[in-house]
């Protein structure tokens, strides 16, 4: 899949890296996660957010499609195996990236998908050190996930 696209994008950096591990430095424009974030409980997708942005340009995006907890639980469609996955609401992702410093709004809703987005706003960058997990540190006990952006991640 990533020598696929590497053929169709030449210009980009693709890296295999578990999502629990120190990301990139930046800056980057935009950061897209497709159906990983789910993996993580809580307070580690806020932690993961904040990290993320540290990394984001002002001015750039943070693009996230992933399964979600629909309002209705019917709609509640896509296969997920309670051992491994963990989704969110919508509101509770939206919370979590506003507390991160991201101008946040859900971009696509389908059942239980979505696509969010959180812009990094243009000015200073405050408050970017901090962590909802005091003392966690990255661990290995996730899947490994691509991460993958246009600019150079």
């Amino acid at each position: 899949m990533l020598e696929h696209a590497r053929r169709l994008l030449p210009f980009a950096d693709f890296r295999v890296a578990r999502i629990e591990d120190e990301l990139p430095t930046g800056p980057f424009e935009i950061v897209v996660s497709a159906l990983a974030v789910h993996h993580l409980d809580a307070p580690h997708k806020a932690d993961l957010f904040v990290r993320v942005a540290r990394i984001v340009a002002p001015g750039g995006r943070f693009v996230l499609g992933d399964v979600i907890v629909p309002d209705d639980p019917a709609d509640m469609v896509t296969p997920i195996d309670d051992e491994y996955d963990q989704p969110s609401t919508i509101a509770d992702q939206l919370h979590w990236l506003t507390d991160a410093g991201f101008v946040a709004h859900s971009a696509w809703i389908d059942r239980d998908l979505a696509v969010l987005v959180g812009a990094y706003p243009l000015g200073d960058r405050q408050n970017l050190n901090r962590s909802p997990i005091p003392g966690w540190r990255p661990h290995g006990a996730e899947p490994t996930v691509f991460h993958e952006s246009a600019s150079a991640w």
